[in-house]
């Protein structure tokens, strides 16, 4: 379902952004945070298939958009995936 795969992906956004503080900061939440990944993908795998599909769209677009170096759709595709996270956490949909 792509526990260690999402946790990388976001990993390498941090590191590739070069900010240090991004990384002493994901460094820090690290272990929560793939736990956090852990019980998501796993609630999202018995929920529907579609949720991890919703995802791994989101994630394209978000890596399609740093390929091609534009910040400002970068921001939209990121805001965009946080905000549907938000929505399913607060929705119980998780």
């Amino acid at each position: 379902i792509g526990i260690e795969e999402d946790y990388r992906f976001h990993s390498l956004i941090i590191i590739s952004s070069g900010n240090s503080i991004y990384q002493t900061i994901f460094d820090m939440i690290s272990p929560k945070f793939l736990e956090a990944l852990r019980v998501s993908k796993n609630q999202s795998k018995r929920l529907s298939k579609s949720y991890l599909e919703d995802t791994h769209q989101e994630h394209e677009r978000i890596l399609n958009a740093l390929k091609k170096r534009d910040a400002v759709e970068a921001r939209l595709a990121m805001l965009d995936h946080l905000e549907k996270n938000e929505t399913k956490i607060w929705n119980h949909d998780l």
